[in-house]
């Protein structure tokens, strides 16, 4: 059952619509801050404002002469002035989803031109995050920042769908190459392989609610591996990156500062957005298709040819991912082993087993050849002394 707005503060009422709409933890804190910047504009609070619209709501005052009607026109221009165009856009649309989820009517306001307004930043494909830059990043003495960056731009993962991994999930993506449940015993067979590519299935975007399934490049899975053996009391639950979303955009955000990397658009060069970009733009350098990415990353379809895409196998995505692996990894291309590459090692252990079969043939062969000599004599042998003895018979 609902409180009553007006015993409430603003932490509980958007703790309450937060609830109600199932949001994540960086969905909240977005709303709170769009929130703290409307009652700092007005100076009131969120549920005076509430407040004041049900009462004019109730005495049927007409939609032109509420208050509530005053407050956005005004809080609108003051976030167009103040924010470019896509923040002002983002505040003002989550205020007005605060009211209009405890039903308070909000009609359509008077036009609002943009076109003097500060234009965000559009993001320059020459400053986007490369290879050399994420050496520099994962240089960084810091098990956790190295692995998450070299998962996140391998996997095209979400910072959000990242964090809520756990160590389980991380077992199960690397089952094939271990087969056990037990935590140190697969990380004792793991960290002597450095040929791991995770399968991460049945994940679901938090964004979009779309179900899909992706991988991870070897060499982020040894840094997984290197990282969770420096932790302690790890359990199946134990989230897979210990930390939260806010100090992880803290630590790009100083990794970014430290390296002098600046900004590209109005995003920090280093940010969990660019990994994935990263990502989407190295498999498309690889030549993969765009409909292939988009399932890697969770994307919602863009075309009817993703019904026949959706039906590909894993297993041969996973072969196209692997071709793909020169484009991705970050520190050593020398560890990388194209489908080619295993292809030819499986021939070559395959034809070392069928020479030592071989062998093992011609050794029988020879052997039994010996015995079928040996046999024929004695077969000879014998029938020449029943010959004499048939000659005894008739002297």
């Amino acid at each position: 059952m609902r409180n009553k707005i007006t015993t409430m503060n603003t932490i509980d009422i958007l703790n309450q619509f937060s609830d109600e709409r199932n949001h994540s933890t960086n969905t909240r804190y977005a709303y709170l801050q769009s929130i703290r910047i409307f009652e700092k504009y007005t100076e009131t609070s969120l549920r005076n404002i509430m407040y004041l619209a049900e009462q004019d709501q109730i005495n049927q005052i007409n939609w032109k002469n509420q208050s509530l009607r005053l407050y956005l026109i005004n809080f609108r221009k003051y976030l167009y002035d103040k924010y470019k165009i896509n923040a002002a856009k983002q505040h003002l649309s989550r205020v007005i989803a605060v009211f209009r989820h405890y039903e308070i009517t909000i009609e359509k306001l008077p036009y609002f031109s943009i076109k003097h307004a500060t234009p965000s930043i559009p993001i320059n494909p020459d400053l986007m995050i490369d290879r050399e830059i994420l050496k520099l990043c994962i240089n960084i003495k810091n098990p956790l920042l190295k692995s998450i960056t070299l998962f996140m731009s391998s996997s095209g993962m979400s910072k959000t769908d990242t964090l809520k991994l756990t160590v389980q999930d991380f077992l199960d993506a690397t089952s094939e190459y271990h087969n056990t449940n037990n935590i140190s015993d697969a990380l004792s067979i793991l960290k002597d392989n450095t040929q791991i590519i995770g399968y991460w299935d049945n994940n679901q975007r938090s964004k979009t609610g779309e179900i899909y399934y992706t991988f991870n490049s070897n060499e982020s899975s040894t840094a997984i591996v290197q990282y969770l053996l420096t932790r302690e009391k790890l359990t199946l639950e134990s989230p897979l990156f210990d930390i939260s979303s806010k100090y992880l955009s803290d630590l790009f955000k100083e990794t970014n500062d430290k390296l002098r990397l600046g900004c590209n658009g109005q995003y920090s060069r280093f940010t969990a957005h660019m990994l994935r970009r990263y990502h989407a733009t190295q498999l498309v350098e690889a030549g993969m298709d765009t409909e292939k990415i988009n399932i890697l990353q969770g994307r919602k379809p863009k075309s009817i040819a993703y019904k026949s895409y959706i039906k590909i196998k894993p297993s041969k995505l996973k072969q196209e991912y692997i071709a793909a692996l020169p484009f991705l990894v970050v520190e050593d291309l020398n560890k990388v082993k194209t489908e080619l590459d295993v292809t030819k090692e499986k021939n070559n252990q395959l034809e070392t087993k069928v020479a030592e079969r071989d062998k093992i043939i011609n050794d029988y062969e020879s052997i039994l050849s010996d015995i079928d000599v040996r046999i024929n004599e004695k077969i000879k042998e014998a029938m020449g002394n029943r010959g004499d003895d048939l000659d005894d018979l008739f002297v």
